[in-house]
């Protein structure tokens, strides 16, 4: 595998911006009930179907044609439930796979930026997207996020090289993007959360959003990933950090353990 690189511009795309990139010749969806048309074929992706959650409908590349992850549009996680938008409202996607979080905040008429660094889940984010015609108000960027230094190696060896195959990983911190809105963040970066949110902190303090992690630390018992150094007590670290930012914490508990984090200005 070859090692992240740091410093290094993210590749963005949007499907609106970079035709050739994002697989474009997929037209808008005409209505809701309508296939799209001009669907040309991927890779991955060769049947389009349309998915529901929470009651917003979109169109992706059939999933049963996935490396992995086939049944991520029919899991009911508890996060998506506080997914929710106004129009024109930002969210941020950390982990965004294939695109649950993204084309569920899109389908709601919001605006999502989503970093995924995978070789698989990457181009099937884009072609998600792209499918609902929803590219300008989108932007998919091809990295992972983290607090500015490169990841662990042996992490990187069993996530990157493992579960989730990714080469040549672009490493950057949200804090990169001055200026940045965001309304809701979502993390899910399989155990390196913490770090994600140490690069994010001038950006928690300035915006203040509902955040939304999964947390890894002592969980996944197929895997090393919740015993590593830097998933430890990973959970702990996050949730000192967001009150220490005035963030009310909740956590919740399912298949996965989730940690949410909202301003207390905005504590109903």
């Amino acid at each position: 595998m070859t090692s992240p690189s740091h410093g290094t511009p993210l590749a963005t795309s949007s499907p609106h911006d970079d035709p050739a990139r994002s697989e474009a010749a997929v037209r808008a969806v005409p209505s809701s009930n309508a296939a799209p048309t001009g669907a040309g074929k991927t890779k991955t992706c060769d049947e389009i179907v349309r998915k529901a959650i929470r009651g917003h409908e979109f169109w992706v590349g059939d999933p049963r044609s996935y490396p992995y992850s086939q049944n991520i549009f029919d899991d009911p996680e508890p996060l998506l439930a506080r997914w929710t938008f106004e129009p024109g409202q930002v969210a941020i996607d950390v982990g965004a796979s294939f695109g649950v979080y993204t084309l569920l905040a899109l389908a709601q008429s919001a605006l999502c930026m989503a970093f995924e660094p995978s070789t698989d889940g990457y181009p099937v984010l884009v072609r998600n997207v792209a499918l609902n015609g929803w590219g300008e108000r989108a932007t998919i960027i091809r990295g992972a996020l983290g607090d500015g230094e490169p990841p662990p190696e042996a992490w990187a060896a069993e996530v990157w090289g493992q579960h989730y195959p990714a080469q040549d990983v672009r490493w950057a911190r949200l804090d990169e993007w001055p200026g940045l809105r965001v309304d809701k963040l979502k993390v899910d970066v399989e155990g390196v959360e913490w770090h994600v949110l140490r690069g994010a902190y001038e950006t928690l303090k300035r915006e203040r959003p509902v955040v939304l992690v999964e947390v890894h630390d002592g969980c996944n018992a197929g895997s090393q990933i919740g015993l590593y150094p830097e998933s430890i007590g990973s959970a702990g670290k996050i949730e000192e950090m967001l009150k220490f930012l005035n963030y009310e914490v909740e956590h919740e508990q399912g298949a996965r353990r989730y940690l949410i984090g909202t301003p207390m200005e905005k504590v109903r």
